[in-house]
This record gives C-alpha cells, structure tokens and sequence, in this order.
C-alpha cells in the first residue's frame, strides 16, 4: 500500500476551502431552509409566532452576531494586550514600590537618629538656657498687678 500523492498548496487550497467555508455555508442554508418549511407547515397562530421568532433569529441576529464577531474578536485582543502590559509593568513597578518602602524605613530611621541626636544636644546645652536667662532679664520680670490694672481695659 502506497500513501497518496501530496497535494500541491493550490489544491491544498481550494479542498481547504471547500471543507471549512463551502461546506459549513451549505449546511446553515439547509438548516434554515428546513426550519423554514417546518414552520411554514404548522397551522394557523401558532405558525405566525414561530415564523416572526424564526425571521428574526434569521435577518436580524444571526447577522448582528457575524457583525458584531469582529469587534468581539478586537475586544479579545484588547484584553491580552492589556494582560500582556501588566505583566510588562507589573516587575518595574513592584521594584520602585519596595524601594519606596526601604526610603520610608531609611527616613523613619535617620529621623529617629536625629532626634535622638538633638535631644542629646539640648540635654547638653541646657546649661546655656539659665545663662541666657541671667544675660536677657527682660523675659525674667513677669507682669506686676499694678501693671496688669493699667492694660486691662475694663
């Protein structure tokens, strides 16, 4: 037994052709077109509602889906474009979020060091405060009541 003779690409082709777009047209056709018949079988009201659900479904949303399938087909798109931007941007952004939290704790800690450094400091030169006091008697004098009396409005 011999395996049969490979086709060239433009009877690969037109078989492709008929096997995926002849061939599924020609079964929808016949399928409305037996709906059709059933329903234009049926007696009196009942054959109306079908026939106006059966024309609608026909002329009206099978149309709309075939539209429609292109924008569906460009929203898909959309979405693993976007997908695929997030996973690009997703390392870059969790890197400068994880510096940020090393600066904040760096920040918290130098700040803490300074204030401790500065209250050391002022522990230090508190000595200098009373000498200042002894040098600036002005801020020493506190208001006398006869000096209150004369400032108060009342």
């Amino acid at each position: 037994m011999t395996a049969p003779a490979p086709l060239n690409s433009r009877q690969q082709h037109q078989r492709d052709t008929r096997l995926w777009i002849v061939l599924p047209m020609l079964l929808i056709g016949l399928l409305i077109a037996v709906g059709t018949g059933i329903v234009l079988a049926l007696p009196g009201r009942a054959q109306i509602s079908i026939i106006a659900d059966w024309m609608v479904s026909i002329l009206i949303l099978c149309p709309s889906v075939i539209c429609l399938f292109a924008m569906c087909v460009l929203l898909f798109a959309a979405v693993a474009g976007m997908n695929r931007l997030h996973s690009i941007a997703a390392r870059p952004l969790y890197s400068a979020h994880d510096w940020s939290d090393r600066m904040a704790e760096r920040t918290a800690e130098y700040g803490g060091k300074i204030s401790r450094r500065a209250l050391e400091l002022g522990a230090r030169f508190a000595f200098l405060n009373e000498w200042f006091r002894l040098l600036n008697p002005s801020q020493n004098q506190t208001p006398t009541d006869s000096t209150a009396k004369k400032d108060d409005p009342k």
